[in-house]
């Protein structure tokens, strides 16, 4: 059973479930009830996934064909440069990270 079934990786209200786990928590404890927690931060996680680890683990559970290659061709072949008073540096390949501002990242 979940502690807050309807919560999701992209859930937005940090505090609001932050406040709902403090009070769980306190009404257990108040009732003798253990409480076990994991804390992990994962904001930097994704800038660190490598394309080709990513696509093996993923073929490996079951997704092949046209969708695993429509993936790849979304998280490979990626560039980025930078551009600071007008100077643009050179392209770089992006070998690991999943896109930002996107679903994944």
């Amino acid at each position: 059973m979940s502690l807050f079934p309807n919560s999701t990786v992209f859930q937005t209200q940090v505090y609001t479930y932050l406040l709902l786990f403090t009070t769980h928590l306190f009404e257990s404890l108040d009732r003798g009830i253990q409480v076990d927690a994991v804390y992990t931060e994962f904001c930097k996680a994704f800038d660190k996934v490598d394309h080709e680890i990513l696509l093996q683990k993923i073929a490996y559970n079951g997704i092949r064909g046209n969708v695993l290659r429509w993936f790849a061709s979304y998280i490979t072949r990626r560039s980025q440069r930078v551009i600071l008073n007008g100077f643009k540096s050179d392209s770089v390949s992006v070998t690991s990270g999943v896109p930002q501002s996107s679903i994944l990242g």
